[in-house]
């Protein structure tokens, strides 16, 4: 929920690192895909796995794909729930 977005990301600002919010599933893989293909993968997704449109399950597995397909260098990812 937004809220708990807000507090996460205030705590990520307090120790210096950036972070990207994707509403949903979607969202998340397409701005995984534009990091990895501008050559700036992410170092850490926290997925959170009950995203409304595709849920965070449903989109590791993608990313996983990916990586699979492109052998790319595998993403750390944390699921929240």
């Amino acid at each position: 929920n937004k809220m708990n977005q807000k507090v996460q990301v205030r705590m990520l600002k307090l120790i210096d690192l950036e972070c990207d919010i994707a509403e949903n599933g979607r969202i998340a893989i397409d701005k995984f895909l534009h990091r990895s293909s501008i050559g700036l993968p992410y170092d850490l997704i926290l997925m959170d796995f009950h995203m409304p449109e595709m849920d965070g399950r449903e989109a590791t597995c993608v990313i996983r794909s990916h990586e699979l397909r492109n052998n790319s260098r595998h993403t750390h990812i944390v699921g929240l729930t």
